[in-house]
């Protein structure tokens, strides 16, 4: 992966787009100092997600923005802008060209694009320390830190050297799974204090919860019960009630058409009240009065005719005659009240048109009698001739008489039969009537059983609405439990065969003893049950987090383990090539000689293990890193020490060499770890200050040999690594107080 392109606009001093393209292996970039040749590296690291303001030379984050001039006015926003040429794959990203993009404002928001996406820091870090470009920046070397692999203590060194390596990634990684593992931990206590804590509480939630379940499986067999017997009871009561019904429509239909015979019995009656008996009681009535006046009839006739038979006696003779007057006129008396008495009988039995011939004959009679009795007796000296005419006069009135008796006899006769024609209709009519009555006595008696019978049903009827009623409560019930009946749905004749009271009796004993039992388990609020599953779910959240973070710390330990055991490896092996590189170089650049870096047990500390590894002091993960947690972690380390043995010079400390010797065995050193683990480009800002003229042309033959490992961009003003260039800026500073570059290909140049 090699760097195309950098684009800056806004940054620093750079107020208008410059654009710095890398098309051959060495370029250099030259300029009077202050002209911003650096910040042309700072932009770079900036770019790569430098979090260091300190290292940027800078106290906050607006201070990468151009901050105006007199000639040129304060911008808004810095953008710095590195396309990589990644043909060789190095980045694990599939892309052939990448683009990184930061931009920072006013405000202090920055933005990290990857190929025109936003990324987060933190993603874009890891992609490029996967390609060896990371947040140490050793493939950035500014003046004075060619000298640090010199200057920095054995375990420092060594972080270096596992940096330049490519172990950054790996330090990183253990690093950030070390500081996980510490929070594993903490995280652990804390859930495990968290779970004490709920502990008594949950015990106590616990034996209420236990008493709820109780309650809880008591109701369900209460809801299960009732299920089976609600079903057969309502099955039963429509059933018992359809039975019912059908019982009582037989009788019902009896009665109604036995009501309304009895009914039309009393229409009848009540008509025939109306229309004939009252004649026939008249009739009735009637004849028994004719009955009576025909006995004091024939009495009378009998009375009347021994009173004829007298008068003829006393008519007889004369002398009896006289003397019996006063006898006769009694009689007569007798005879007149009787023929009155008659007259009033005749009337009434007879009617006016019969009785007026007959009321004419006794009047006739009667009056015949007073003349002739008054004569007689009111005289005394009637002749005895007028007497005897009177005589006979009598017997003639007496032959009417008989003849009106006879007449009065037939009449008689006429109306006994008519009374017995009446009398006979009167029995068939009473005999109808008690006929009628006899019906109508069964059908009221019967009605009257039928009624009984209906009231039996509808004490049955009663009794079944109160079991229905019951019923009824008893499914509210059942369904405040959560009951599901569908009394709509079919049912086989087996879920009912067998059924009886005795059976329900049996339900009802058992629903009793369940819902005793339920009401001695006490109430128990549903609120506790639910806070005892509140609390149960967070116990068992603790514990499946416990597990998962045993599990996680299990995961990290081993990962941790292998981290340690790859970078041991790495380490070792890159050492050893290393040494052999550093050794080369060395000898070629002192024409002999020996160099190596030993591996040494030294005493240290994660934090001075930290303050070693830039790339652990910018990671985030570990700011918030404490001192106690240092100064526990404190152990015993390896460090790296440097030995060089010159040709002909004998060195017993790195202290006692030159300026330009110090220089060389730090670009030697370089050049090795470069060799063996070149990065994807390599910057160097004025590392070749200290040289010297001769040793300027060995570091640019050291140059020419780098280049065919890594791309070089080199800040100089020496001639001699100039001329190692393919590509020369020229970076100075304009009339309006802004940096501006030049470019030159120098293969172009003579």
């Amino acid at each position: 992966m090699r760097l195309a392109r950098i684009e800056l606009c806004g940054f620093k001093s750079f107020a208008r787009t410059a654009v710095l393209d890398f098309p051959s292996s060495i370029s250099a970039i030259i300029g009077p100092n202050g002209s911003g040749k650096s910040n042309i590296v700072e932009s770079i690291r900036w770019a790569l997600g430098e979090q260091s303001l300190k290292s940027l030379r800078t106290r906050k984050g607006e201070d990468m923005i151009f901050n105006g001039t007199p000639g040129a006015s304060r911008l808004g926003k810095a953008r710095v802008t590195l396309v990589f040429d990644n043909l060789s794959g190095r980045s694990p990203l599939e892309y052939e060209k990448i683009i990184v993009e930061r931009n920072v404002y006013r405000d202090g928001a920055n933005e990290y694009f990857l190929n025109s996406s936003p990324m987060r820091y933190k993603d874009m870090a890891d992609i490029f320390a996967s390609a060896g470009l990371s947040a140490s920046h050793h493939f950035i070397i500014s003046q004075g830190e060619a000298d640090k692999f010199l200057k920095a203590g054995p375990v420092e060194r060594k972080g270096l050297v596992e940096e330049s390596l490519g172990l950054g990634a790996f330090q990183l990684k253990l690093a950030r799974t070390e500081h996980k593992i510490e929070k594993t931990k903490e995280n652990i206590s804390r859930i495990q204090t968290l779970k004490e804590e709920l502990k008594p509480h949950l015990k106590f939630l616990k034996s209420q919860a236990l008493k709820f379940e109780r309650v809880r499986l008591f109701k369900d067999e209460l809801k299960e019960n009732y299920e089976k017997y609600l079903k057969k009871e309502f099955i039963f009561l429509k059933k018992t009630a359809g039975d019912l019904n059908l019982k009582k429509s037989v009788p019902s239909k009896e009665l109604e058409e036995i009501l309304k015979k009895i009914q039309n019995i009393k229409d009848k009656l009540h008509e025939d009240n109306f229309s004939g008996v009252k004649a026939l009681d008249g009739e009735r009535e009637r004849l028994f009065r004719v009955a009576g006046l025909l006995d004091e009839i024939q009495k009378e006739r009998i009375e009347h005719e021994r009173n004829l038979g007298k008068i003829e006696g006393i008519l007889s003779s004369e002398k009896e005659f006289r003397p019996k007057k006063g006898k006769i006129l009694v009689e007569f008396k007798k005879v007149e009240k009787f023929i009155y008495g008659l007259q009033n009988l005749i009337e009434h039995a007879l009617g006016a048109e019969k009785v007026d011939i007959i009321r004419r004959s006794l009047k006739d009679i009667l009056a015949f009698a007073k003349e002739f009795f008054q004569d007689d007796i009111g005289s005394g000296s009637q002749a005895e001739e007028d007497f005897n005419n009177k005589i006979l006069n009598l017997k003639k009135e007496k032959e009417n008489i008989s003849l009106s008796i006879k007449d009065l006899s037939e009449k008689e006769a006429k109306l006994k039969e008519e009374q017995e024609r009446l009398q006979d209709f009167i029995k068939k009519r009473s005999r109808a009537e008690r006929e009628i009555e006899n019906e109508r006595y069964l059908l009221e008696s019967r009605a009257g059983d039928l009624k009984d019978i209906l009231r039996s049903f509808g004490l049955q009827e009663e009794k079944l609405k109160l079991r229905r009623e019951e019923f009824e409560r008893e499914k509210k019930e059942a369904w405040s439990l959560g009951a599901q009946i569908d009394f709509d749905a079919e049912r086989p004749e087996s879920e009912q065969s067998g059924y009886n009271n005795e059976e329900r009796e049996a339900f009802q004993k058992l629903i009793g003893k369940i819902k005793l039992k339920i009401e001695e388990s006490g109430g128990i609020n549903s609120d506790i049950a639910r806070e005892y599953e509140d609390i149960k779910k967070r116990d068992d959240f603790f514990s499946r987090e416990l597990e998962d973070l045993d599990n996680s710390l299990l995961s990290l330990e081993i990962i941790i383990r292998e981290l340690k055991e790859k970078i041991k490896f790495d380490f070792k092996n890159g050492l050893e090539r290393i040494n052999k590189e550093f050794s080369e170089f060395f000898k070629a650049i002192f024409g002999g000689g020996k160099a190596e870096l030993n591996l040494k047990p030294q005493i240290s500390s994660l934090f001075l293990r930290k303050e070693g590894n830039s790339n652990l002091k910018s990671d985030p993960d570990f700011l918030e890193e404490s001192e106690d947690g240092e100064a526990r972690d404190a152990q015993k380390e390896s460090g790296l020490e440097i030995f060089v043995n010159f040709p002909r010079k004998r060195v017993g400390s790195l202290d006692m060499l030159s300026g330009g010797e110090r220089s060389l065995t730090a670009l030697a050193l370089l050049c090795a770890i470069t060799y063996v683990n070149p990065p994807p480009f390599l910057i160097m800002d004025e590392i070749d200050a200290a040289l010297d003229e001769v040793n300027s042309k060995r570091c640019g033959g050291l140059l020419n040999v780098l280049s065919k490992k890594t791309q070089l961009i080199v800040i100089t003003h020496n001639r001699e690594i100039i001329k190692k260039a393919g590509v020369l800026y020229g970076v100075t500073m304009s009339g309006d107080g802004s940096s501006r570059l030049l470019s030159v290909k120098l293969d172009e140049t003579d």
